[in-house]
Order: C-alpha cells, then structure tokens, then sequence
C-alpha cells in the first residue's frame, strides 16, 4: 500500500541520518506527498498534523530513539567527561526535550542546534498508543494492535531507564567509574528500536511494533 510504501521510504533515509536540520523546515527528501491519505492509523503511520514535517507518530519515536542510541554511543566514546556530558544532554532532548539541560551552548562553546526532532520519543509514543487505541477495531488491528502496544510500553520503559542513565552521567563529577554506566545508557538506548532477545512481545521494540502495523495499513485516495 501507499502508506507503507511511504514509512519505508522515511524509515531509510532515517537510518543514514541522525540529525534533522529540515524538521523545522517542514521539508524531507524523497517523501511523496498524498492527495488524500485514509485509513486506519493515518496519524500513526502515515502524517500527523502536529509533527515535525508532519510525519506520522511512529516516524518520530524511532527518529528519535535512533537519536538517542547514536548519541550514547558517542556519549560511551566521549574523549572527556565533558564531552560525555553533552551527548548525554543529547540523549535526553531525544526522549523529552524538556529534559534537555539547558546549555546555551555545547561541546566547543558555540551555539548549536540539540539534535533530534524536537518532539520527543515520549510524545510520539504517547499518541501513538491513544491513536490505536481509539482507532476502530479491523480484524488486523484487534490482532496486532495489542502487540504494537506492547512494544510502545516496553520502549517508554526503557526510555526512563534511559532518562535516569543519561542522568547519572550529567551528574558525575568524575570520569573514572563512568563506564559501567554509559555501556549500559548505550545498549539501552539501542533496544529502543531493536528490542532485546526474547521468545515473547516482552523484549521488543519499536522496529517491531512497526512490523505489526505493516499488517494494518493505510491507504491512500487520490483525488
């Protein structure tokens, strides 16, 4: 369908390309534009009227927890505690950007833009899980609606042990038992969109709530 062709697209292009300058703009590369979206979960999968770039809820959250997971590893590899601290700050404007510390400027002195879409993985995810759960019951979303649910809920709890991680970092005042934490802030960080090893729905993440509301849709009606 239309719609899936159209988050795959986005999807792609997000894996190259951690900070978003054209958010603000309103602009992406290689989306096509729809005349007239429909369907189940358009919100979710296809535009949003309130996102950045208007893209639908699940973009943004795996947008910014592919955000956050590159900035804990830069975080992890971070040549001083300084510049840890930064990309921990980095981590966190991912998650919620009202977590953000409020530095006028970062790393050399010089005022840059916090990476990140600037609405927050907890945001999306939170209208993620309101649009599924009042969008009408198909016999696919009454199917895999519940288990895309599962691994939001699962991803907004690692988020907070994300949250508390990135923390720790900016409160250190020294770099020399940092690693345990920033090993940890790094791999769970990576499980916001990959999940962890699991025979069930309790390990996963966002890249398979996407899978399961591929099997939704959204189509698309030109006018």
């Amino acid at each position: 369908m239309f719609g899936r062709g159209v988050i795959a697209i986005g999807l792609l292009w997000l894996a190259g390309c951690a900070h978003d300058p054209l958010a603000e703009a309103e602009i992406y590369p290689g989306l096509v534009e729809a005349e007239a979206p429909e369907g189940e979960l358009t919100p979710v999968l296809f535009s949003a009227e309130d996102t950045p770039a208007r893209q639908g809820f699940l973009y943004i959250a795996m947008y910014d927890a592919a955000v956050a997971a590159q900035n804990a590893g830069l975080a992890r590899a971070a040549a001083s505690l300084e510049e840890a601290k930064t990309k921990a700050g980095e981590v966190l404007y991912a998650i919620d950007p009202e977590l953000a510390p409020a530095w006028p400027a970062k790393t050399t002195g010089i005022v840059q833009l916090w990476e990140g879409s600037s609405y927050g993985l907890r945001r999306a995810l939170g209208r993620m899980v309101e649009e599924i759960r009042a969008a009408p019951a198909s016999a696919e979303l009454r199917s895999y609606g519940p288990r895309a649910i599962r691994c939001a809920e699962n991803t907004l709890e690692r988020a907070e042990q994300v949250v508390a991680l990135s923390r720790r970092v900016l409160a250190a005042g020294s770099d020399a038992e940092l690693e345990p934490v920033l090993r940890e802030l790094q791999d769970v960080a990576i499980a916001l969109n990959n999940g962890v090893p699991s025979p069930d729905d309790e390990g996963c993440g966002l890249q398979q709530a996407y899978l399961y509301l591929s099997q939704v849709g959204v189509d698309v009606v030109e006018g």
